[in-house]
Order: C-alpha cells, then structure tokens, then sequence
C-alpha cells in the first residue's frame, strides 16, 4: 500500500534527504490514479451497465494511452488523443483481428520517436 506523504516526511529527514522533491512526483501519482479510477465508474454512468470488462486495468489503460497521445499541455490534446485512438483502432480492427498488436505497436513508436519534444 502506497504511503501517503506526511507518513513519509517524517523520516526522511533522519535519512539526511528532503521531501519536497518528492511532493510533485506524489502528487502526480494521486492525479493520475484517480483519472485512471474514474474511467469505468464514468463508463458505469453513461451505459447504466457495469460488465467485468470494466474492471479489467485496460479499460484505464485505454485513457491513459488517449492522453499520452494527444499531449499533456492542453484540453484539446487528450480529447484529439481520444478521437485518433479510437479512428485508428476502429479502422485496424476492420481489417485484422490482431489489432491491439498493431496499435501497441504504433503506441511504442509514438512513446519513443516523441520522447523529449514536448519539453
């Protein structure tokens, strides 16, 4: 079970460390988990349906890949992020059943070609 920050603050001072460099990356972590949370109980919502396949981690996975996709600085780019996921995994599973390989694939090179722009 993760730590929340102050049970973590106290000792790391007798470690000769300080914590606030620490407090961003906690925080981030908090963000990203309620986001990733929240998809299927949104999902649940707007179907009035709760099937097991909104328990499996994809089901987060899938937004965390729209927004990484899309970009991190705006609005506008996880919602393009979004729309290019869900064209491109539409038109690849029209054609092959194993579309998720192709889209991993296609994901990885985004990942890696796109490293360091946005800084």
């Amino acid at each position: 079970m993760p730590l929340p920050i102050p049970s973590i603050a106290r000792p790391m001072p007798s470690t000769g460390l300080s914590e606030a460099p620490f407090a961003p990356l906690a925080s981030a972590a908090r963000r990203r988990a309620f986001a990733a949370d929240a998809v299927p109980a949104l999902a649940a919502e707007r179907t009035q349906l709760v099937t097991p396949e909104a328990l499996v981690w994809t089901t987060s996975g899938d937004a965390l890949v729209m927004v990484i996709l899309g970009g991190l600085g705006t609005l506008a780019g996880p919602v393009a992020g979004a729309a290019l996921w869900v064209v491109l995994r539409d038109a690849i599973s029209s054609y092959t059943p194993y579309w998720m390989l192709a889209m991993g694939v296609f994901f990885v090179a985004i990942v890696l070609f796109a490293a360091g722009k946005g800084k």
